[in-house]
């Protein structure tokens, strides 16, 4: 085994290419924009969709930075909790 001198460079630096880190923000903005597109062309019709929308916005401003981890996770909390599926009646108990 060979000894390395202090401070010697023993590999090079791994090389960054901007182009993919450009193309991955290209393609995260575009699905924003697509994102708040639909939201914009929903029929709000009940306090259903209302919820639905806002919740929505809710994920599009998160995904721009807008909230910190701890104010995001309460809002996930919150969406979890209104998108869940009505719990089916439990069974009649047999006699």
């Amino acid at each position: 085994m060979s000894a390395v001198a202090e401070n010697e460079v023993v590999s090079q630096p791994p090389q960054f290419d901007s182009s993919n880190a450009q193309q991955a923000a290209a393609a995260a903005a575009s699905s924003d924009v697509q994102q708040q597109a639909n939201l914009l062309n929903v029929q709000v019709k009940n306090e259903n969709d209302a919820l639905n929308v806002m919740a929505g916005f809710l994920q599009v401003a998160q995904r721009r930075g807008a909230y910190s981890l701890a104010e995001a996770s309460k809002i996930m909390e919150c969406i979890k909790y209104f998108g869940k599926a009505p719990a089916s009646p439990a069974p009649a108990p047999s006699q």
